[in-house]
């Protein structure tokens, strides 16, 4: 079934910037989205990267969930795929983002959620500088980049190095200072994320160093603002419609900072009312075109 010819738009008379307003079913945009997130019989993606930049990162903050997410949208697939993908070829990495929670994401996507999100990240680490002194923070940073550009190591394996070569005593208070100073440098980009563990539900955590690890990766390739906003239009496109509160909630970016980007998109964006909700969706004009000749069946799956 297609409703195309049902549409009810309005426009906004003396605004050229402004997006246009139209009246659109619940029904049509959960067959549209069904589709693009490869959920709907018949759109099952072909590999792993598909749904990746489908849904801009895999959701991992639990370790089963993106094999699980993938096992529903991709055919034939396999949980090595995914382990293949992230530590073996290092097509995608593994790191914190929106919200604060892990994600895996494609390289060409992690500068954006990374900088984007950065700010956020960093303000828990707070505590921490009122604690120890910067001299002492540099000198606990330079020893750790040191250790795992040798070898990736474990968060309990760099504080053993640290006793080994006697920086600290295993009873010194600072071992909590050492770990809080490792997730800084994980969280800031400077180190990465690897899970050594062959069981695809099973975790040994370890750290490397980004730049060795992907050389061709640089997380601060892109200001915060510039992030902040492409994210927003991934975003859109990838998930829309959607409202200014599905989109702050998604990103953990501000509602006053959404907003003003939502506003800077202007008319390249159409403005929806869904039946039976009261508020504001939207779409680009180039995914409403496809979005409203979508033809879906009421018949169950």
């Amino acid at each position: 079934m297609s409703l195309g010819h049902l549409f009810r738009a309005s426009g906004h008379p003396g605004s050229s910037n402004m997006p246009r307003q139209v009246s659109i079913p619940i029904n049509l945009i959960r067959a549209f989205n069904y589709a693009n997130q490869h959920i709907a019989p018949g759109s099952e993606a072909d590999n792993v990267t598909q749904v990746v930049d489908s849904v801009i990162g895999l959701h991992s903050a639990r370790l089963p969930t993106p094999f699980v997410t993938l096992l529903s949208r991709v055919s034939d697939f396999r949980p090595k795929d995914l382990i293949e993908d992230v530590y073996v070829s290092r097509k995608m990495v593994k790191l914190r983002c929106m919200r604060r929670t892990l994600h895996i994401v494609n390289l060409e996507m992690a500068p954006v959620v990374h900088q984007a999100t950065l700010r956020q990240r960093l303000s828990e680490f707070s505590i921490v500088h009122k604690l120890v002194d910067l001299d002492c923070r540099n000198t606990i940073r330079e020893r750790i980049v040191d250790l795992v550009s040798r070898t990736p190591l474990s968060s309990d394996g760099i504080v053993n190095e640290f006793i080994r070569a006697k920086w600290i005593s295993a009873a010194h208070d600072r071992t909590r200072i050492i770990k809080a100073v490792l997730k800084e440098l994980w969280e800031d980009g400077t180190l990465c994320y690897i899970n050594a563990s062959q069981d695809w539900s099973g975790e040994k955590r370890k750290y490397g160093c980004t730049s060795h690890l992907y050389p061709t990766l640089v997380l601060s390739s892109i200001p915060e603002q510039d992030a902040q906003k492409q994210l927003i239009e991934h975003y859109i496109r990838k998930f829309g419609p959607v409202t200014e509160g599905d989109i702050s909630w998604w990103t953990g970016l501000g509602k006053k900072r959404v907003r003003e980007i939502v506003n800077s998109l202007g008319n390249r964006l159409v403005s929806l009312r869904v039946s039976s909700f009261h508020d504001t969706y939207y779409i680009f004009e180039s995914s409403f075109d496809v979005l409203r000749n979508v033809v879906w069946s009421d018949e169950p799956w």
